[in-house]
């Protein structure tokens, strides 16, 4: 199987797993509709929880964790697919599609990409831009998993 086949087939598990998603979020709005509506015990004014659901909350984190996992597999497999091309001197993948990749939350898959093939690593676009991405992503990754991890499991 070459890297543009692996390529593919990434693709169409991404594009089922967006069918799948929106069909989770469908869910949840059909869900978190139909709790409002009912005459259900409120929650009290001072409550701080910003959620009442716990099955709505779940979903939004395992949402945004399996995000987080494709988009940066996604991003590696780009990596590594531009490094072949550039070694079969094929038409290659635009800098700009792989930096947009790393800003829309691929920048660790980015960069293990970026490292494990050496690929991109004299430009200073690339060896500056992607590290600092990634700290920023990481940190934001953690508050906002954590965040959703406490009003979802506790």
């Amino acid at each position: 199987m070459t890297i543009d086949e692996l390529g593919q087939a990434l693709l169409a598990l991404l594009k089922s797993t967006a069918a799948g998603i929106g069909k989770i979020f469908r869910f949840a709005g059909d869900l978190l509709i139909d709790r409002a509506s009912s005459s259900g015990p409120a929650l009290p004014s001072n409550s701080l929880k910003l959620f009442s659901d716990i099955t709505a909350n779940r979903i939004v984190f395992f949402v945004f964790a399996a995000y987080i996992l494709f988009i940066n597999i996604f991003t590696f497999i780009n990596f590594a697919a531009d490094k072949s091309k550039a070694k079969r001197k094929e038409m290659r993948i635009s800098e700009n599609r792989l930096m947009l990749l790393c800003a829309a939350g691929g920048a660790a898959g980015g960069f293990i990409g970026m490292k494990g093939t050496r690929h991109k690593t004299q430009k200073k676009k690339f060896s500056i831009g992607i590290p600092l991405l990634m700290i920023i992503q990481i940190a934001a990754y953690c508050f906002v998993l954590g965040f959703l991890g406490f009003w979802a499991f506790f």
